[in-house]
């Protein structure tokens, strides 16, 4: 071959000065150099070093254009995958089986190997390694300011390099989160032996508000009496914190959070069990290294779509944590919104673990959001109903929101008092008589007008008028004590939180 190197202009440039110039400054300095690479193969050994062999091997105009397009191009397809879900329903499902779930089964199943947060230091080192490229095209363009082409050439590559890395995270998210975004909901995919939804969007009136809230309030009583029972020791009921801030449940040697999410992980295994779009992989759930930020913006959990995390805020008081991450497995499923993956942790919390805190923090949870409803429409209502709660879900409750109003900065002057007189066989009984009282009383106004309080609490009215076992209960009670009709607006005294 020849031992020379020619120039757009026919200057030939001899072996010996070719040896002494670094592909470096070739690149930098030499823009209208032309030289194929067998003529860079075709040296004599020792030429080129091995570094600039394999420089110019991996940092070849061929090499940049395959990787900088495949890159682009992927992303442009998860893009248009993305797309295409958002306005075609069917499409969306489709994927939501396919794609979806193995894209975030191969993701959690990394992710679930390392016991930090991998999204959050993705996140820091992507912002950083941004950061750093740009310092250098800078203090690079300021080096060759006399070279307007080399400027030119500094700033297209840092284009194509912030598009592409743009279009990787496009391509994670779209088949992370987006290819699903508008998959059937939930409530359509889970069905009776019938065919028939179990449960559906049922807009609510104040009566079946009410009841649907009793009947959460005995579930909580049933959760809290029956496992004090079985466990003597705590005869005052095993959930309500201890003087120095640590859960009962924390105290029995495991570690919280990572216990209560493997369990919570085997609620989600029994349920895809009974509903086919809940099955997935367990999560390995992280603690979040940004709590502060999470909790200004009132975020207990959150699901990355990048790298298939759930993640929890450490800040919040431990009665949620099991709530908050079926919340967060429930999104990982591909029920994306906050309504549908509440109710679905609501429904696994309660209706698919043995884990009495589970259970406990479900109902929990539903309690605190039906609560809210209620008051807004009659506090008198709201505050008998709470009443019927045992004493040590009344402490739970003060304390927990003393703790999210304290996580804010919003002072809470909330006190309990105790009040020893009700045994438990009372608390057992106590809410299936006032849903007796309701009922006569809610009676004589028949022209209620339906409400719609969103999903979460609209399926939880649904799910409640659904359960005929409990209505049977209810009214066996009620016949047993001939239950009168009593005004609910007098039933407000004493009331304790």
């Amino acid at each position: 071959m020849s031992d020379t190197l020619k120039d757009t202009s026919g200057t030939l440039l001899d072996n010996t000065v070719a040896q002494n110039v670094s592909l470096d400054a070739l690149a930098a300095g030499g823009e209208g150099l032309e030289f194929s690479d067998q003529d860079l193969l075709d040296y004599e050994e020792g030429t080129l070093t091995k570094g600039e062999t394999a420089q110019f091997l991996l940092l070849s105009p061929l090499a940049n254009a395959i990787i900088k397009f495949s890159l682009i191009g992927l992303g442009l397809i998860a893009a248009i995958l993305w797309l295409v879900a958002a306005v075609v329903p069917a499409f969306s499902n489709s994927m939501a089986n396919s794609l979806y779930k193995g894209f975030t089964s191969f993701t959690a199943a990394i992710n679930n190997i390392l016991p930090f947060s991998v999204f959050e230091i993705l996140l820091i080192l992507i912002l950083l390694g941004w950061l750093g490229y740009l310092a250098f095209i800078i203090v690079r363009t300021v080096q060759v300011k006399k070279s307007k082409l080399l400027r030119g050439r500094l700033w297209i590559q840092f284009g194509y390099a912030t598009l592409a890395l743009v279009l990787i995270i496009t391509l994670f998210y779209s088949f992370g989160y987006g290819v699903a975004s508008k998959r059937k909901s939930f409530l359509t995919t889970y069905k009776d032996e019938n065919g028939e939804q179990v449960y559906v969007n049922q807009p609510a009136n104040e009566q079946t508000l009410s009841e649907t809230m009793i009947y959460i309030v005995d579930k909580i009583n049933n959760v809290v009496i029956n496992t004090a029972n079985e466990n003597s020791e705590e005869a005052t009921g095993i959930f309500y914190l201890e003087k120095n801030g640590a859960s009962r449940y924390a105290r029995t040697g495991k570690t919280s959070t990572n216990a209560l999410a493997k369990a919570v992980n085997a609620a989600f295994k029994a349920a895809g069990e009974a509903i086919p779009s809940l099955k997935g992989p367990s999560i390995n759930v992280k603690q979040t290294l940004a709590g502060p930020i999470y909790t200004s913006m009132g975020i207990g959990s959150a699901y990355s779509p990048l790298t298939g995390e759930v993640q929890i805020n450490p800040y919040y008081p431990e009665i949620a944590i099991p709530f908050l991450v079926a919340k967060g497995i429930a999104k990982e499923r591909g029920f994306q919104s906050d309504a549908q993956a509440n109710f679905i942790a609501y429904l696994v919390c309660t209706q698919f673990s043995d884990v009495p805190y589970v259970q406990y923090s479900g109902y929990f949870n539903a309690y605190l959001t039906c609560g809210a409803k209620l008051l807004s429409q009659d506090a008198n209502m709201y505050a008998t109903i709470a009443g019927t709660l045992r004493d040590s879900v009344k402490k739970e409750t003060i304390y927990y929101t003393k703790r999210i109003d304290s996580l804010y900065g919003n002072k809470n002057s909330l006190s309990y008092v105790e009040d020893s007189a009700a045994s438990d066989d009372d608390y057992l009984k106590y809410p299936k008589l006032l849903i007796g009282y309701y009922r006569k009383a809610f009676a004589a106004n028949a022209n209620q007008e339906d409400t719609n309080f969103g999903l979460y609490v609209n399926c939880l009215v649904s799910m409640y008028l659904k359960d005929t076992n409990y209505q049977a209960e209810v009214d066996a009670l009620n016949q047993q004590y001939d239950t009168p009709s009593v005004q609910h607006e007098t039933q407000t005294e004493n009331v304790t939180a």
